[in-house]
């Protein structure tokens, strides 16, 4: 009866994330890595971030994210 109510779920995706918007959680720094947030399947997930150009990102910045650096880790770019 148990497996019954076993769901699989989302599994999450860094390669999801490409071309969603976010924000800056923990200061992006100079050539430096921080932490975005942004809301993915109905669940709000934290994501290692770098800038596209090494710019500081400040925290609470609104950003786009561009492209996947690694499977753990997005670029973003600040929304201006």
């Amino acid at each position: 009866m148990a497996k019954k109510l076993h769901s699989p779920g989302n599994r999450f995706s860094v390669d999801d994330t490409i071309g969603k918007e976010a924000f800056v959680y923990q200061q992006i720094t100079k050539n430096g890595i921080g932490k975005i947030s942004l809301s993915l399947y109905d669940l709000t997930h934290e994501v290692d971030a770098l800038s596209l150009n090494g710019e500081e990102i400040a925290s609470f910045t609104q950003v786009k994210i561009i492209k996947k650096a690694d499977e753990r880790t997005v670029v973003v770019s600040p929304i201006r």
